[in-house]
């Protein structure tokens, strides 16, 4: 059985046209997910604006929990650029995943 991640997702990465640009598939399989003690602070890279997520102790983010390959994976790493660190963080049902904070 090949290794699988767990991804949770709240912005352009919840977006089938980016899942296909980034992953070379649609994932439709997403489990909609809420994560507390973070929220969602707006980003600008190149003129754009993106959502960004930091840490903060009443947050609550709600977003997709998405099951990819750890090549996949890397693939995200490249796309969020260094704008983002990825880490691990526990969610409510103590399953474990990664999330793209803002760096």
């Amino acid at each position: 059985m090949k290794k699988k991640e767990k991804l949770f997702v709240y912005g352009t990465l919840k977006d089938a046209r980016v899942q296909r640009n980034v992953f070379f598939r649609e994932i439709k399989d997403g489990v909609p997910t809420t994560i507390h003690g973070y929220k969602i602070e707006e980003l600008t890279l190149g003129g754009v604006i993106y959502p960004a997520l930091v840490p903060h102790k009443k947050g609550i983010v709600e977003g997709i929990l998405l099951t990819i390959t750890p090549l996949e994976l890397k693939l995200i790493d490249h796309y969020e650029t260094s704008a983002y660190k990825r880490e691990s963080i526990l969610l409510d049902n103590d399953i474990h995943c990664w999330v793209y904070l803002k760096n």
